[in-house]
């Protein structure tokens, strides 16, 4: 019984994540993805309208500048981009590992 009901579960949960990409779902998540998928026009676009909306959220404006800092550094120099996404890889790596110390 538990087979036939998780099977549809699944189904429908693979169809919502399949179009939430056409869907405009107006979350900082989903911009802020746009961004790390170097979506940059959509994020711009998402990060607008939600500093529209939500004025008073300083995210919402770090994460458009964010946004921008890509932007420049894709136009200005892609090796100087390539090393930028290495040492961010890193950083993670790092905090992840002191992450798994602390535990």
């Amino acid at each position: 019984m538990k087979r036939l009901i998780s099977r549809p579960a699944l189904l429908l949960a693979v169809l919502i994540s399949g179009f939430s990409v056409n869907i405009k779902a107006q979350d900082l998540t989903t911009a802020v993805q746009l961004t790390r998928s170097e979506q940059y026009d959509k994020a711009q676009t998402m990060l607008k309208e939600l500093i529209q909306k939500e004025p008073g959220n300083s995210k919402n404006y770090f994460f458009l500048g964010e946004n921008y800092f890509w932007i420049m550094l894709q136009i200005q120099s892609p090796t100087h981009l390539q090393f930028m996404r290495k040492m961010q890889k890193k950083h993670i790596r790092k905090e992840l590992t002191q992450m798994q110390m602390t535990r």
